[in-house]
């Protein structure tokens, strides 16, 4: 009998062990170097400069062509466009300039996330 128990004990203690390995494992980054998904959100800080001698709408992606967005020649603009961390995002992000009621270019910038932010400045012209 002190056998039995003895032997149920270790079943149970190399089960809690387990346990506690995959909870702590769980936790980790993993191996694309992204925090694991809570319920934060990743976060893009994007700096639109226009170095062109036109006015020009530069925005990023989730946004459409409209006064504020609009930039003078030498003009800039700062925002920070948040996404669902119920993914892992993309490494690139993509800028639209628009003209006169057309798209003129749209570029792909990479960004680099530092934990749950990344930062890029978007100088049109690419």
């Amino acid at each position: 009998m002190t056998k039995r128990i003895l032997k149920l004990r270790n079943v149970v203690a190399i089960a809690i062990c387990l346990a506690a390995m995959a909870m702590v494992m769980s936790g980790c980054p993993g191996g694309d170097g992204y925090p694991v998904i809570t319920d934060k959100d990743w976060k893009t800080t994007v700096t639109f400069v226009n170095n062109s001698s036109e006015e020009i709408h530069l925005y990023g992606e989730g946004e459409t062509g409209g006064p504020d967005n609009k930039l003078k020649p030498g003009g800039s603009r700062t925002k920070t466009f948040t996404e669902e961390a119920k993914f892992t995002p993309t490494t690139s992000f993509t800028v639209t300039a628009f003209r006169n009621g057309a798209v003129v270019s749209k570029h792909s910038f990479p960004r680099k996330f530092d934990g749950w932010n990344a930062t890029l400045t978007a100088s049109y012209p690419w």
